[in-house]
């Protein structure tokens, strides 16, 4: 597998890793028990973690492509 396949895999991954994150950020952030409201801030930091981590992924497509 080329290094761009793998990049792409990996990026879909992390894609997928951010919508479970949203959609449990979603349930959770309506609710006024502190403990949750804890766990919805943790979420969101791991969504922008992630969020860079893709950017990061595309970056390196975008320049595995143009070496080609």
């Amino acid at each position: 597998m080329m290094n761009k396949e793998v990049l792409e895999i990996e990026r879909e991954e992390l894609l997928g890793l951010t919508r479970i994150h949203k959609a449990i950020i979603e349930e959770l952030d309506n609710n006024d028990n502190l403990v949750l409201k804890s766990a919805v801030t943790r979420r969101k930091k791991k969504v922008n973690e992630l969020t860079k981590e893709v950017h990061a992924i595309e970056m390196a497509i975008k320049t595995t492509k143009a070496s080609y």
